[in-house]
């Protein structure tokens, strides 16, 4: 084989294992990402996160009674800003209801400037649910292995829904709803 045509041959191959790789990462993010089945219908992971406005922390405990949706995301990723507004609009629609949208922002605890980039960036969008910042444990305990990750979690402290990728409005309007609405379990 000449050298030309063993260049080709490399070339083809590896675009060829690029466009595989390409086409299963997309399949398994738009699939919903990490199989989490194994975490619904179980305790949520308790968490203490310091709030981005520097007002003490907020816990999973002090929210028990009120259906919970936690929001694992980052600014250096775009479907987690693609999915802000939508989050904004849900907790605008239920204002008053049992619950707490609660962004929990996953960007490196290391970086300096963090807390400032992230406070720009919700002043900019005009974003007012409750923001956090996460060391990594957070993230680790409830599985989040990409973002966006959206958790749901009932009045009883118990994960009912899990979604990573951008997740429709009308889908968390709908699982926060039926949470609303459901008697509370024995």
């Amino acid at each position: 084989m000449s050298p030309e045509t063993r260049d080709k041959l490399v070339v083809y191959s590896l675009g060829a294992l690029l466009a595989v790789l390409v086409a299963l990462n997309l399949g398994w993010f738009l699939r919903g990402g990490a199989d989490h089945d194994d975490l619904l219908d179980q305790p949520a992971p308790t968490f203490a996160v310091p709030r981005l406005d520097q007002q003490g922390e907020l816990r999973l405990d002090d929210l028990r009674g009120r259906v919970v949706l936690l929001d694992f995301w980052a600014i250096y990723c775009g479907p987690c800003k693609r999915q802000m507004p939508a989050l904004q609009e849900l907790h605008r629609d239920l204002q008053g209801k049992d619950v707490t949208i609660l962004s929990i922002n996953t960007d490196d605890p290391r970086e300096a400037d963090r807390a400032q980039r992230v406070q720009d960036y919700i002043q900019q969008g005009g974003y007012t649910f409750p923001v956090a910042l996460d060391s990594g444990a957070t993230a680790r305990d409830f599985g989040v292995q990409r973002i966006p990750t959206l958790v749901i979690i009932d009045r009883e402290g118990s994960i009912r829904y899990i979604h990573t990728g951008l997740a429709p409005k009308e889908e968390l309007a709908r699982e926060i709803q039926r949470l609303l609405a459901a008697p509370p379990r024995a």
